[in-house]
């Protein structure tokens, strides 16, 4: 049984008449509290060109449906309607849009005043129509006219019934050897990551299952399993769920045919890296070391020239990096480790790069961290407005990841330094990729945060 799929965690569209009357308001952004039906999601709400994106609105999305409305709080928290008597008694002449631009940005604050009927100061208001300001405030009342699609969704709601699978090994119960994993199956979840571990989570069940009771696996040839892995086997999951994210509508069968072969290739086959990685894939224990003779590096990513990528509230990069890698280092210090060296580094970006390699070199480091944040692609931004000045986000990505270098003399070493830290950062509760990843830069990079 298939339940019938949709775009979930999308931004939601206006018709013509709503979209001419919230024109102005693109890259607005706020606060609020979204209601549709029983559900509500407290959490930042943008004004885009199309109608309502932000995280309350992709997480009220899986839940609306058309024709039906939302009940927005744009100032959650406030007491709009006393802030207003008091307006109109100590500054009489003051218009509402002024007034309601102590509670709202004041290009919202504005349209919510012209969509009121009534005089325009605040003396000429009575108290009844100041509730009916309030009410277009706090309970906003909307109507969307349908979502952005697939193009912008996050996730799809729908899919293969889980009622037709086995919950712990995801084979359909009415045709063995047929598996079905990830989002092709009716299992949706929030923002903040919940989508991509149940993708990875049901591909993990299904192939330890699939690697217990196959005997295909002798027949694919060392070859094919080292083109496999490099080329694509640890995107596998991940690349079958951009394209159901953007198919599904159509090609939703063919997704789910998932082959016993392929399913063993993610399964049992030892992926083609270096043995070094496999080592550290297993639980290391931590080495003791002379913390008084232990030297650190906290590379700190960028320069005060090359302040790498802006924070959606207009923070560049470099600043967060300083400041975690300050952090870091006032904790090191603090368990004994007296040999801590902050690396800053000036100038523009690709110079500063050699400045700091040879800087490291000479100081004969026995661990060096270099400290970054992700970036999104440009495409993949939306506008907003953060303290009147227009800005970009996305909500799309979060987590913590780290890298090993291949050209690392050290390799061996890293890798398990890298493992043990992956460990703590998940023990402080953390999101992190779920492996470490293999480059051709920097002998250990952390790359944290959110865009």
């Amino acid at each position: 049984m298939i339940v019938p799929p949709r775009p979930a965690l999308v931004p939601l569209t206006f018709d013509t008449a709503l979209l001419a009357q919230f024109k102005d308001l693109s890259g607005v952004s706020v606060d609020a509290v979204v209601n549709c039906g029983k559900m509500h999601f407290d959490e930042a709400l943008l004004f885009t060109h199309r109608g309502l994106s932000g995280p309350a609105i992709l997480q009220i999305s899986s839940y609306w449906r058309e024709g039906h409305d939302l009940v927005i709080d744009m100032a959650p928290g406030n007491d709009i309607l006393t802030g207003l008597k008091r307006s109109r008694r100590d500054h009489p002449r003051q218009e509402i849009a002024t007034a309601l631009a102590d509670f709202l940005p004041k290009r919202l604050a504005s349209t919510v005043a012209d969509t009121i009927a009534g005089p325009e100061r605040l003396a000429d208001c009575s108290d009844k129509l100041l509730i009916s300001v309030v009410a277009a405030v706090k309970q906003w009342r909307v109507r969307p006219d349908g979502t952005e699609g697939y193009r912008t969704a996050e996730v799809t709601l729908g899919g293969v019934d889980t009622s037709e699978l086995s919950s712990k090994t995801f084979e359909s119960r009415s045709v063995p050897g047929l598996y079905f994993i990830g989002e092709v199956v009716d299992v949706t979840g929030h923002l903040g990551g919940f989508n991509f571990q149940w993708a990875w989570s049901s591909g993990y069940a299904a192939g330890r299952h699939i690697a217990r009771n196959s005997a295909e696996a002798p027949i694919i040839t060392t070859a094919v399993k080292k083109k496999f892995h490099r080329a694509g086997g640890r995107l596998g999951l991940f690349a079958a769920r951009r394209w159901s994210l953007r198919h599904c509508h159509r090609m939703l069968t063919a997704l789910m045919v998932a082959s016993s072969s392929l399913m063993m290739s993610l399964a049992v086959f030892k992926p083609a890296w270096p043995d070094e990685i496999q080592q550290a894939r297993r639980e290391p224990q931590p080495s003791k070391c002379d913390r008084s003779q232990f030297r650190v590096i906290l590379d700190v990513g960028h320069t005060a020239e090359a302040l790498g990528a802006i924070s959606a509230r207009n923070v560049p990069e470099y600043y967060f990096n300083y400041r975690l890698a300050a952090q870091i280092e006032r904790s090191l210090i603090e368990d004994g480790f007296d040999k801590i060296v902050l690396l800053v580094t000036r100038g523009p970006a690709r110079p500063s790069l050699f400045d700091r390699v040879a800087r490291a070199n000479r100081l004969s480091a026995n661990l060096f961290v270099s400290i970054h944040h992700d970036s999104v692609p440009d495409k993949l931004l939306e506008n907003w407005e953060f303290e009147g000045k227009e800005s970009h986000f996305s909500d799309r990505f979060s987590g913590h990841s780290i890298f090993v270098s291949y050209e690392n003399p050290h390799r061996n070493g890293s890798l398990l330094f890298g493992r043990l830290l992956g460990k703590a950062i998940e023990g402080q509760r953390l999101a992190i990729c779920p492996s470490i990843h293999p480059t051709n830069h920097g002998p250990v990079s952390a790359q944290t945060g959110r865009p």
